[in-house]
Order: structure tokens, then sequence, then C-alpha cells
């Protein structure tokens, strides 16, 4: 997996769109995006560390396929 595939994968298992990921961050609404498309291939250390947080994995998951991966997480009403 990439970088922008894991990032898909562990958004869809929290049923976030890419805009709501993106905005959860703080960041401009295309944001993740272009990442998962691969138009940002390497985004910076406070976006990485904003989306591990919000998708609640590490960073090395993230940046590298180990550590502690996604776990199905259910939205708030």
């Amino acid at each position: 997996m990439t970088l922008a595939s894991r990032i898909a994968h562990a958004r869809e298992l929290h049923g976030l769109s890419r805009r709501e990921l993106s905005q959860r961050i703080g960041a401009g609404d295309v944001v993740v995006g272009q990442i998962e498309r691969g138009a940002i291939p390497n985004p910076g250390s406070a976006t990485i560390v904003a989306l591990a947080a919000e998708l609640d994995v590490s960073t090395d998951w993230l940046l590298l396929g180990t550590g502690r991966g996604p776990r199905r997480r259910r939205r708030a009403a």
C-alpha cells in the first residue's frame, strides 16, 4: 500500500469524505483528494500528524505501513 491508499483506506473505514477529512485537519477542502490522487505525493509533517490523529492511526502506519493501523470508528451523530 502507498501513503495515498492507506489514507483512503482509513478514511473510508471512518466513513469520511475527502472533503470532510480535509476540513477536520484544517486543510483546504481538496487537500486529502490531492494526496489520494498523488498530486501531493509528499505532504508536510504537520499534515501527516493531523491525518494520523484524525484517523486514529500512527504516523508510522501512514508513512511506512507499520505500527498502529486503522480501526473502524463510529461517527458521532
